[in-house]
């Protein structure tokens, strides 16, 4: 990710099974962070939404989906993330 290398990236974040719950947790965030800057701002919202379900504190999760919502120019749910 850190090369710009987001679907090579998505690919193998989609690949990895059996994580402990806590490193399931960073596998979407760095999930959603790909997909944002793919410029995929809907699947960014839908994984952080499903972090956000298991953890309604999670501000990076909260953070991608507002910046995904700005992106998209749906103010209203920014605003209410």
């Amino acid at each position: 990710m850190n090369d710009g290398q987001y679907m090579p990236a998505v690919t193998i974040l989609q690949n990895i099974n059996g994580l402990s719950p806590k490193a399931e947790n960073y596998r979407l965030l760095f999930m959603a962070n790909c997909w944002y800057k793919l410029g995929e701002y809907q699947w960014t919202i839908d994984i952080a939404d499903n972090l956000l379900q298991k953890d309604e504190h999670n501000e990076l999760a909260s953070q991608m989906k507002y910046l995904s919502y700005c992106e998209i120019r749906d103010f209203d749910n920014a605003l209410e993330e």
